[in-house]
C-alpha cells in the first residue's frame, strides 16, 4: 500500500514537471518561430532578386527584393537596410543580415538570434 502511494506521488511530480518543461519549450518555440519563418522567406526573396539581377539590372533586383519581402510577409523586424548588393566584376552578391533578441515572457530569458541570407551570381549570371 505504501509503495503505491510513493509511485503515485512520483508519477504526479513527473507529470507536473513534464507539463512545465513542455509548456516552457512551447512558449519559446512560439516566440522564436516567426523569426525563423521570416528567415526562410528572405532566403527565397534574395534568390529571386539575384535571378532578376542576372536578367536585368541592380535597380530591378532591389525593387524585386522589396516586392518579394512584402509578398512573403517578412516582418518589420527586418530593417530596410539589412540587404546589401555587391558587384566586383567577377561576381554579384546579395547579402542580408539581421538580428533580433527575443525575450521569453514570464522568464528572464533573452535569446539573441542572428540571421543571414546570401546569394552569389557568377560572371555569366548563374547562381553559385
Amino acid at each position: 500500500m505504501a509503495g503505491s502511494r510513493w509511485i503515485a506521488a512520483w508519477a504526479g511530480a513527473a507529470a507536473t514537471a513534464a507539463v512545465l518543461v513542455g509548456s516552457t519549450a512551447s512558449l519559446a518555440i512560439w516566440r522564436i518561430g516567426p523569426y525563423f519563418l521570416d528567415d526562410r522567406a528572405l532566403d527565397g526573396a534574395v534568390r529571386v532578386a539575384a535571378l532578376t539581377w542576372a536578367a536585368a539590372d541592380r535597380g530591378a533586383a532591389e525593387e524585386q527584393l522589396r516586392f518579394e519581402m512584402d509578398d512573403a510577409g517578412v516582418g518589420p523586424h527586418v530593417p530596410d537596410d539589412a540587404c546589401e548588393f555587391f558587384d566586383d566584376g567577377e561576381a554579384r552578391t546579395i547579402r542580408c543580415r539581421w538580428a533580433v533578441t527575443v525575450v521569453v515572457p514570464a522568464t528572464e530569458w533573452a535569446i539573441p538570434l542572428d540571421f543571414e541570407s546570401h546569394v552569389a551570381l557568377d560572371a555569366e549570371g548563374r547562381l553559385r
